[in-house]
């Protein structure tokens, strides 16, 4: 019986320092910003991306950890093409003849300003922290984008209409809407899209207190989503010069975007002595006095 009380005993202490190398949970802040970009090719983009918010990571051993978050953040967005084209087959004149239109809108830009609501969920892995280590996070990241205005035009508008029948081509005859125009600027807004990513970040964390580590890292969010898909039309609506109000227009498929730039964490946790004690604590065993 002695025995079997010695090594429930010695279990229960080799159970206490597994546990206390596990590290104590954090409560994290953070900050960061960004350059967001679209993924389409057609597109050249710019802009910046900031935001704050609060966490906490659960870690299940020494080296991971489950990083739950919530941020606030706003994001300004300018993407530009050169130019887009359409075609439209098969129209027919006053006159009764068929013909093909050619649309070209040169200088198309939209510029969106957003306020969103950003929720992560990670998976966090880590070495030693003894004073600083390495870290790496990768997991998912909805954002909510409560509140989005945008501008959106083109700076020229050109109808040429192409007749198969005769082989000849039309573009002055401005009472059919043929010809070189002026384009004007669209502004909108609406209130909730979602925007899906795969998320990534990794860098440097160092310990800059007892009880406080700062984290210093690069961040990628990659956008599996168009968060404003449902807003754009296409261009083969927008072919009449009394349209050239232009909206966000559908100018690729593929117009999602991704940020990437540089992310500050500071975590706060309970002392590890402190953890230890408690462990000891609920186990009963009082191997360690309280001061």
């Amino acid at each position: 019986m002695n025995q079997i009380k010695l090594f429930a005993i010695l279990l229960a202490v080799a159970s206490t320092q597994l546990s206390a190398q596990k590290p104590s949970n954090e409560f994290v802040v953070h900050t960061g910003g960004g350059l967001p970009v679209s993924l389409s090719k057609e597109a050249s983009t710019a802009g910046f991306s900031g935001e704050a918010g609060v966490g906490f990571t659960v870690f299940l051993n020494r080296y991971m950890g489950v990083h739950l978050a919530a941020g606030w953040g706003i994001s300004n967005m300018d993407i530009r093409v050169d130019s887009l084209r359409t075609l439209t087959r098969g129209l027919l004149d006053a006159n009764g003849e068929y013909f093909d239109l050619h649309t070209n809108m040169s200088d198309y830009s939209e510029h969106q300003r957003t306020t969103f609501l950003s929720i992560p969920v990670m998976l966090q892995f880590q070495s030693n922290l003894a004073p600083h280590g390495f870290y790496a996070m990768g997991g998912t990241k909805i954002l909510f984008r409560y509140q989005t205005t945008y501008e959106s035009g083109v700076a020229t508008f050109y109808n040429a209409a192409y007749y198969p029948a005769a082989d000849n081509w039309a573009a002055t005859q401005k009472i059919a809407g043929l010809g070189l125009y002026d384009g004007r600027i669209t502004t909108g807004s609406f209130d909730l899209a979602l925007h899906v990513a795969l998320a990534f970040e990794a860098g440097m964390k160092w310990r800059v207190g007892k009880n406080a580590i700062l984290y210093t890292g690069a961040y990628l969010d990659y956008g599996l989503t168009d968060p404003v898909k449902n807003q754009r039309k296409s261009l083969n609506d927008y072919i009449a010069p009394d349209l050239h109000s232009t909206p966000l227009l559908a100018f690729a498929d593929k117009i999602n975007s991704t940020t990437a730039g540089v992310k500050l964490r500071l975590s706060f946790s309970r002392s590890e002595a402190s953890k230890i004690r408690r462990d000891q604590q609920k186990k009963g065993l009082g191997l360690i006095p309280c001061p």
